[in-house]
């Protein structure tokens, strides 16, 4: 959800309501059991006749999965169930390059009119924690960085440090700046301490 906008978020938030759980499987949304994902897709068509510059569009999961391939740039946002939604992460990370740069947030909440999350909430990179390469310098910090931002804009509402962050992330990329999972021709191959000195210092 956090890829819309807040006003958009807090409508769809508010026109969430419950299913009986036989239809779908039960969901945790705002910390309210009983929503399941058919009231998620009811609350969203409701909510999509405010937005008609915005295109909604259902489809199957298979579907959403090779067009993820096919035409990435047709997605903005893709709402799902959990299960699809760890699929379908894991399939667009590699159009960024890396799992290792994307960032990801579990919200215990949706932002509402005070613009920030109120309870808590996790941020991380979408990758585990990769221990097949623990202590070797080579991971890629990206995603941890873009996660604070996300923290930062979404739970204390702080938008231009997170744009700040961001920004330099992109400065760094541009300068040729590369870890080992993304290093191409041409470019400066760094460790994931010398990744984050760059970045830090554009900041």
């Amino acid at each position: 959800f956090s890829g819309l906008p807040p006003t958009v978020l807090a409508k769809l938030s508010s026109l969430l309501r419950p299913v009986p759980a036989a239809v779908g499987d039960v969901l945790q949304v705002r910390g309210t059991p009983g929503v399941t994902m058919p009231g998620v897709v009811a609350g969203a068509v409701e909510l999509s006749s405010e937005y008609p510059e915005v295109e909604l569009e259902h489809i199957l999961v298979d579907n959403a999965a090779m067009q993820l391939i096919r035409n990435p740039a047709s997605f903005d946002v893709i709402v799902s169930e959990n299960t699809f939604g760890d699929i379908l992460t894991d399939e667009a990370s590699v159009l960024s390059g890396s799992m290792g740069m994307l960032p990801s947030a579990s919200l215990a909440e949706l932002p509402g009119k005070k613009s920030k999350i109120t309870k808590l909430s996790l941020y991380e990179p979408i990758h585990g924690s990769a221990p097949d390469i623990a202590g070797q310098g080579i991971a890629n910090p990206i995603g941890s960085i873009l996660s604070t931002a996300m923290m930062l804009r979404l739970s204390f509402g702080l938008n231009q440090e997170a744009e700040a962050i961001e920004k330099a992330v992109e400065s760094a990329l541009s300068e040729g700046y590369r870890t080992a999972d993304i290093a191409s021709d041409g470019g400066t191959v760094v460790n994931t301490t010398k990744m984050g000195d760059v970045i830090s210092g554009i900041i």
